[in-house]
């Protein structure tokens, strides 16, 4: 998965935090494990995401600029591709 989110940095202006992740599920619980850069500060470090259902809590750990705790509601979609062989 590949996504982005916006906060603003220490100096007030708005940053994007690009990340990807990893991420395992088990009935309606998950976790997703993955790397952050934010782009305006060349930042980068781990993050972690941890779920049930729609909600969702994210720690991220930047050693340039700090961490952050975010909880919010994940609205995913899902895609199959399947290919039937006569």
């Amino acid at each position: 998965m590949l996504a982005s989110r916006s906060g603003q940095d220490r100096h007030g202006s708005d940053r994007g935090l690009m990340y990807a992740e990893l991420q395992a599920a088990r009935s309606i619980f998950w976790l997703a494990p993955g790397w952050g850069v934010a782009l305006v500060d060349r930042a980068s470090g781990s993050q972690l995401t941890t779920g049930a259902g729609p909600v969702y809590l994210r720690y991220a750990y930047l050693p340039e600029t700090g961490s952050a705790v975010l909880i919010g509601l994940a609205l995913k979609g899902h895609v199959d591709w399947v290919r039937v062989r006569r």
